[in-house]
């Protein structure tokens, strides 16, 4: 009757015979496998035309023999782009891209029209097995792809069946359509649209009411001499965006200042650290205006809200210690405030981080961290600085 070892005894008994022989075959092991996970395209090509079957039998488990699988059929199958896929085969074998890497890519392709999965795979393949680098640049080429192009400037009036009210839509740039709203709003805080009204109906040589202050912010290094019109696009904190040439074209409220952020200053990429007394629950005026610089609208994923029009939020909460000062406040808007986690023991909505200068949502009850992927969020001051440093923004990291 022969005698069975379990892995324990055997590697007990092979390291108590020959402690040197069996280090050298455990290093010799492990890194076989980290060569191995840097041939997944390997892999897949030699795998395809086989069946999930076949995989099984071959000794993969059933997960893997599916991934393997559906990865073959991909990279080596027909498809309407056979030159994109052949570059995408040799690039992905070249950056050493892995199972987990190529699955990462697969979820941004999902995320897309069928006529953009090849140019998206050959874009990110060769971050080889680099995950967080495939993440943060599939999340700016997925908000690439689904931008609507921008339409024509438009005044359309519609009016109300069975009612003596009509609608008037205007389409424009949003940076000079959130000035008519902030001015009408300003006129009338009770009804901006008797502001409006008001406004376009008076005689236009009064004084229009002053309005909240916006901040530009800009890359320190944005070569002026040599951009396009339209290639680069700005963030206010009063929660719209501007192109270069909407920046050179519109006149300006004296009061709108910009901030040039410069990625090599201190250790915030180029916001100078502003500390305030922290003796006070209510941030002060300058403490308002620079979390407005880090985060142009409300932190919350999803949310589009101005930062001229938010709260304060504490991240470790007033009532439980937590201080007025520079490294513990952030933006968000009066509702995503009120549902924030603030007692960590009683989890509900989930509760905002600060992790390396990004404010992030963190999930109630686990799960990966959200960033929040708005078009005024991501011109945001520290971004922009970690974007001028090539420094990758994953917007969603583990939890």
């Amino acid at each position: 009757m022969g005698l069975r070892l379990s892995y324990p005894q055997f590697y007990g008994t092979a390291f108590a015979a020959s402690p040197a022989l069996f280090i050298l075959k455990a290093m010799t092991a492990l890194t076989d496998c980290a060569v191995l996970l840097s041939q997944a395209m390997v892999i897949v090509g030699e795998a395809f035309g086989m069946s999930k079957k076949a995989l099984v039998r071959t000794g993969y488990d059933k997960t893997t023999a599916h991934t393997i699988h559906k990865l073959a059929g991909i990279y080596f199958g027909r498809c309407g782009a056979p030159r994109k896929q052949e570059r995408s085969r040799e690039k992905a074998t070249d950056a050493g891209c892995s199972f987990a890497s190529l699955q990462a890519i697969e979820r941004f392709v999902a995320k897309l029209p069928k006529k953009h999965a090849w140019t998206i795979r050959e874009a990110l393949v060769p971050y080889g097995r680099d995950i967080t680098a495939i993440n943060a640049e599939g999340a700016r080429l997925l908000q690439e792809f689904t931008r609507a192009e921008n339409p024509d400037r438009r005044l359309t009036y519609r009016a109300i069946p069975n009612s003596t009210f009509a609608t008037l839509t205007l389409t424009a740039e949003s940076s000079r359509v959130k000035q008519i709203f902030d001015r009408a709003q300003a006129t009338d805080t009770k009804c901006p649209a008797d502001g409006l009204i008001k406004l376009a109906l008076a005689a236009n040589d009064g004084e229009l009411p002053p309005v909240a202050t916006a901040c530009l912010i800009m890359g320190f290094d944005l070569p002026f001499d040599e951009v396009e019109p339209g290639k680069f696009v700005f963030s206010l904190t009063n929660g719209a965006t501007m192109t270069v040439q909407e920046a050179v074209e519109a006149k300006l409220a004296e009061k709108l200042i910009v901030c040039a952020v410069n990625p090599l200053g201190p250790e915030n990429l180029g916001l100078f650290e502003v500390t305030f007394p922290g003796d006070g629950r209510f941030a002060n005026p300058m403490e308002r205006f620079y979390q407005g610089l880090r985060n142009p609208v409300c932190a919350w994923p999803g949310c589009s809200k101005p930062a001229t029009k938010s709260q304060i939020h504490h991240i470790k909460a007033f009532k439980h210690g937590g201080t007025t000062t520079t490294d513990n406040l952030m933006v968000l808007c009066k509702y995503h405030n009120g549902i924030n986690d603030d007692d960590l023991d009683k989890p509900k909505h989930g509760h905002m981080v600060r992790i390396n200068g990004l404010e992030y949502w963190k999930p109630a009850f686990g799960g990966p961290l959200k960033l929040n992927m708005n078009p005024c969020a991501q011109g945001g001051a520290i971004r922009l600085a970690r974007k001028q440093l090539g420094i990758p923004i994953d917007p969603s990291p583990p939890g």
